[in-house]
């Protein structure tokens, strides 16, 4: 299944994602599979760091969250990149901490390390009106892994222990790197490797906020163009505004598939995905 933070080239639709884009969270409730009431989840990342704007790093933090969340029912609406400005990380933070709503989860990725422009642990708690200090048990942590090296823990490794007042934290097996949450926001290094064990921790620790009701989708392919497919494809997308049809001209990156494009749906309403399908085929001539 494909992420639902992939733009692809033509994306079609509903009203209700006019809603999802707006400062107000929507509250919607989806049947589980086992029959009870389940809220949708929504979860947002701020990526921190000037060398991810300048071109220095490429992230890969983004594509990884998103297949992670979506594969468990997890919409993830928004991301943002921002430099390591602390006025800025705070702002645009709040921002998307509104957007996902008080049952949602704000990712942040980068700028908790030990030089002068890491200032994530101390934008956020400016964010949330607390101060940051010393966490003895990371402190702990780091006298044991520094020390096995032979290497002093200066005091610029000591920021990297100087969480946000009130913080939980969340051990992740193999490192001592903390993953400090306050406010349903948690705190991650950019370092891939890490931020993907770090993760999955959270997801470990928190089930409950990093489980949604299924998402179901299909995928076809056809031998029609993009531009000559639109209309039909805009016909559908109006007549089902609970469903998400995605259209994605081949790039190559399908070997084992001869296609000009390929179209997905997507929805909470399996029912739904399987009309939404039969419409499209009766409309265009795909293959599987």
């Amino acid at each position: 299944m494909l992420p639902r933070v992939l733009r692809p080239v033509l994306t079609l639709r509903g009203p209700t994602a006019a809603a999802r884009s707006g400062p107000a969270p929507r509250r919607a409730f989806t049947a589980g599979t086992s029959g009870g009431i389940q809220e949708e989840r929504r979860a947002g990342l701020l990526v921190i760091g000037n060398e991810i704007l300048n071109g220095s790093i490429s992230d890969v933090n983004l594509p990884f969250l998103a297949r992670t969340l979506h594969n468990r029912g997890v919409d993830l609406v928004r991301c943002e990149f921002v430099r390591d400005d602390p006025d800025e990380i705070a702002d645009r933070l709040l921002q998307i901490k509104k957007l996902v709503g008080p049952t949602g989860a704000v990712f942040t990725s980068g700028g908790i390390g030990p030089t002068h422009d890491d200032v994530t642990y101390d934008s956020i708690a400016g964010a949330y009106g607390v101060n940051c200090e010393l966490h003895a048990p990371t402190v702990a942590r780091m006298e044991d892994h520094y020390g096995s090296q032979g290497k002093e823990l200066t005091p610029a490794r000591l920021r990297m222990a100087n969480l946000p007042l009130g913080s939980e934290v969340i051990w992740t097996q193999g490192t001592w790197v903390p993953l400090a949450v306050i406010e349903r926001t948690y705190i991650l290094p950019g370092i891939p490797k890490l931020f993907q064990k770090m993760v999955n921790s959270a997801l470990e620790q928190h089930p409950e906020t990093f489980t949604g009701p299924t998402v179901f989708s299909r995928t076809m392919f056809t031998k029609t163009g993009e531009g000559d497919l639109a209309g039909s494809l805009s016909a559908i997308a109006e007549r089902h505004p609970k469903a998400d049809i995605g259209s994605y001209p081949n790039t190559g990156k399908d070997p084992d598939k001869d296609y000009t494009t390929k179209l997905v749906v997507i929805s909470r309403d399996e029912e739904l995905v399987k009309r939404v399908q039969e419409e499209i085929v009766g409309a265009i001539d795909c293959f599987e």
